[in-house]
């Protein structure tokens, strides 16, 4: 067989591969050129669990703008000092500053059955954030992404004052040069692009972080970071072509679907972020459904938009809300084999999985002879997903311990 990344991620025997890296800084502040592998070292194998890597847009349910920073958690052998601190002659870090700041990154691929290695990729990419050492003579390692150097920063360093877009605001911040050295690649696209004036709240003297999760619920954006990139715009997905389809109970895929693992948790009524009256509490504009069935059923959503200048962008910003969290929108969480950072927030799939259904014709006229396809009773069971439905992915988690991928999607309407 000749095998590519998709046929591995499929195939029920697996042969993962995990390798940690770090570049470490030198006393002067600088990073070291290449990187160095301490998953093992000297012939000894380090990683007692490698953890999972989160990575998520505004994927909680019910709330709405809630962006957070991930970490990612290994625990390592300590037997030797290897891990820890700089002043300790036996430590990684002699002779370079302390653990903190130093770059990590884990890479994950897979073997073939001849031992050949596919689909190579760098699962986590951040920055230590601490590594406790501890008595049973292991070490837990933090690491948080790039994400947490913009928690490290004040906006009011950047000098902005006075009316801002939000445009504006994103362009000084991923200018800095402190930030500038940590995201390859940024897109800052927001959905609406409105004036704020900077001097009148105070989340403008906290962190960049602070700030653009603030300016993302403005917006009506949407906001993650998957190693270094950052993408700050819509989360309302339009296209209809799927990354990758996805086979539940009673499914009639062939090889081109991924198996998910057990029985999916399928939120059908989709009515934990359905919102059919969103109010601006600084100024009592408001947007709401039309339909008076919907709006009795849905929630009211308030967001204060005192700090955006004028009232036809406040009432833009409110029909956005409307448009997106007016509808009910079904969510699904399931597991399935480690996908290989193929599927990432914002990507499209579909799931055939029809559920338990009883065959009523076998499609055999006889014992011997086929005359036609299989005849199922129903619809199929009360959670049947239809393959035709296109899902957005919002929150994905690689488990490198299992070897597994968790997966949070929301139906697309």
């Amino acid at each position: 067989m000749v095998w590519t990344t998709e046929k591995l991620i499929k195939n029920p025997v697996k042969f993962p591969i995990r390798r940690l890296y770090v570049k470490r800084r030198s006393t002067a502040g600088v990073y070291e050129s290449t990187w160095q592998r301490i998953d093992v070292f000297n012939g000894v194998g380090r990683v007692i669990n490698h953890g999972s890597v989160n990575i998520k847009i505004d994927s909680d349910k019910i709330a709405v703008g809630s962006f957070d920073i991930d970490d990612y958690t290994t625990k390592l052998t300590n037997s030797d000092g290897f891990f820890n601190a700089e002043s300790d002659y036996r430590s990684f870090w002699n002779g370079y500053l302390d653990h903190k700041d130093t770059l990590f990154k884990i890479d994950v691929a897979m073997f073939d059955e001849d031992f050949n290695e596919f689909g190579t990729v760098t699962a986590f990419l951040g920055v230590i954030q601490e590594i406790d050492s501890r008595g049973d003579d292991t070490a837990t390692m933090k690491i948080g992404a790039y994400s947490k150097k913009l928690n490290d920063y004040l906006f009011s360093d950047l000098g902005l004052s006075g009316n801002k877009t939000v445009s504006q605001i994103l362009t000084a911040i991923f200018a800095d040069a402190r930030v500038d050295g940590y995201f390859g690649t940024t897109t800052l696209s927001p959905v609406n692009n409105i004036t704020i004036d900077v001097d009148t709240n105070d989340v403008f003297k906290s962190s960049m972080w602070d700030v653009i999760k603030f300016i993302a619920k403005k917006s009506q954006s949407t906001a993650y970071v998957f190693n270094d990139t950052f993408y700050f715009g819509t989360r309302n997905i339009v296209t209809t072509t799927p990354e990758f389809t996805f086979a539940g109970l009673g499914n009639t895929q062939d090889d081109r679907a991924v198996t998910v693992y057990g029985n999916p948790t399928y939120d059908q009524s989709g009515a934990d972020k359905w919102y059919t009256k969103i109010i601006d509490s600084s100024s009592g504009l408001s947007a709401e459904s039309l339909d008076p069935i919907a709006l009795n059923s849905g929630k009211t959503l308030t967001i204060d938009l005192t700090d955006v200048t004028t009232s036809p962008e406040k009432q833009d910003i409110l029909d956005s809300y409307l448009d997106f969290f007016g509808s009910r929108r079904p969510s699904l969480k399931f597991t399935c084999p480690f996908m290989m950072l193929l599927v990432l927030p914002l990507d499209i799939i579909n799931i055939d999985a029809p559920g338990a259904r009883t065959e009523i014709n076998s499609g055999y006229y006889d014992a011997a002879f086929y005359d036609s396809d299989a005849v199922y009773d129903g619809d199929g069971s009360s959670s049947s997903i239809d393959v035709d439905d296109r899902w957005i992915i919002e929150a994905v988690t690689y488990d490198a311990d299992k070897w597994e991928t968790v997966i949070f999607c929301r139906k697309q309407i």
